[in-house]
């Protein structure tokens, strides 16, 4: 089998060691995989059993592997609308915010030029 390399942070959980054997399945599992590949400090941890299943038992592994990556490539499509849905918020506020400067630039604009004509009136 192919080794696959990982990311350092994306190992935390793979190296967990199994503590405690809660239930009859679990035990199974760290007391198999311990006694085949009897790791040096005696301690079983999750990337091994993963190991171990994809070795002996692709189908399970394979079959966890596609559903964690449909539930994946769900939350990517996810995250894309709700980016959009940002960015067109975004611009919108924007543009609104864009069309109350030009109502007060105009107002302003008119405003002055009404100050303007009195003035010029007053000095005549």
């Amino acid at each position: 089998m192919a080794d696959i390399n990982f990311k350092e942070e994306d190992l935390s959980t793979l190296e967990e060691v199994i503590e405690t054997k809660d239930s009859d399945l679990k035990e199974y599992m760290v007391d198999y995989v311990g006694s085949k590949l009897t790791p040096d400090n005696g301690k079983v941890n999750v990337g091994m059993i993963i190991d171990v299943l994809a070795d002996e038992f692709p189908e399970f592994v394979l079959a966890l592997a596609e559903e964690n990556w449909v539930r994946g490539y769900q939350q990517a499509l996810t995250d894309v609308d709700t980016g959009k849905q940002v960015v067109e918020d975004m611009q919108k506020s924007d543009h609104d915010s864009s069309n109350a400067v030009n109502v007060y630039e105009e107002e302003l604009q008119r405003e002055l030029s009404e100050l303007a004509v009195e003035e010029f009136k007053e000095e005549k």
